[in-house]
């Protein structure tokens, strides 16, 4: 929940600045278990791409937008999940029961939840990009889904997370 209101959060700031290179690696916890999303350079989106330019990359806007980030977010989920990288054949062509997908070492879970888990994850992978949903979206189904709001999902006891908001706000 920690990433998804973080991706929100960024995906609705104006300009909208969207994460370069989201995967499970750029998410570290907090000492409450709370995530923190780093480890990225930002793009603000509407930054215009030269048009005619031979050297386009991956960065430029024109090819990372925020369905990129919902797409990658919905990698991270699956991962969390299971423990593995997403197989869309898997959860598209052969969809398995949502038992056989999680993470054997989870002792416990709903499988109901676990199942509404996975429609949010192929909702975000889904290969068309116009067909996934905004990030606010997957909030308000992950926030139905948990029940976590955005204030339980920030870190609380580190005191160097409050030290690294005071130094960002300055």
């Amino acid at each position: 929940m920690g990433i998804a209101y973080c991706l929100d959060h960024m995906h609705n700031l104006n300009p909208p600045i969207l994460h370069t290179n989201l995967d499970s690696s750029s998410v570290y916890l907090s000492e409450d278990n709370a995530a923190k999303v780093s480890d990225f350079s930002v793009i603000n989106s509407i930054s215009p791409a030269k048009e005619g330019s031979s050297n386009r990359n991956l960065l430029e806007p024109s090819y990372l937008d925020p369905q990129t980030n919902v797409c990658s977010f919905g990698a991270v989920l699956f991962e969390i999940i299971s423990g593995k990288l997403p197989d869309p054949d898997s959860l598209f062509l052969d969809p398995k029961p949502a038992r056989d997908l999680v993470d054997p070492s989870l002792k416990s879970f709903q499988e109901n939840v676990i199942e509404r888990l996975l429609e949010v994850v192929r909702q975000c992978i889904n290969p068309y990009s116009a067909q996934r949903p905004t990030m606010r979206e997957v909030v308000v189904k992950l926030k139905e889904i948990t029940g976590i709001e955005a204030s339980t999902a920030m870190p609380r006891l580190s005191p160097r997370w409050w030290t690294e908001l005071e130094i960002i706000s300055t």
